[in-house]
């Protein structure tokens, strides 16, 4: 299972994010926490801790060394979010995304496509 994550969701592999969570949580509901930077290579025992459920999460950074990405997210920060209703208006309009409900209730909408393609093009999208 960690291959096809880490093909699908293949990005720079000379660092990524990482989020510490805290114990406090914003009036919206949200968990605080502090994100970061790593500047070291993604590995297989970052890829499987994560899929374990490990902490610290591992965000992978969608976009290469050569500028181009595969897949992009946008990730919708509103807590009181109508998934199947958003999802409903996705098919209506036979848009190509992905809708996945985010930790804090949230969602995070991801596009994938076959190519490589510049980041520039993704972002326009």
């Amino acid at each position: 299972m960690m291959k096809t994550f880490k093909d699908i969701f293949e990005g720079l592999n000379s660092a990524y994010g990482q989020y510490i969570p805290s114990t406090v949580y914003s009036t919206n509901g949200k968990q605080k926490g502090r994100p970061f930077t790593v500047k070291k290579p993604v590995t297989d025992e970052l890829w499987k801790n994560h899929l374990e459920g490990k902490e610290p999460a591992l965000g992978i950074i969608p976009i290469n060394e050569k500028s181009l990405c595969q897949w992009g997210c946008i990730d919708i920060d509103q807590y009181d979010f109508n998934h199947k209703k958003f999802i409903k208006k996705i098919r209506q309009k036979n848009l190509p995304l992905i809708v996945c409900r985010s930790k804090s209730g949230g969602a995070h909408v991801f596009l994938f496509v076959s190519e490589w393609i510049p980041a520039t093009a993704m972002r326009a999208k």
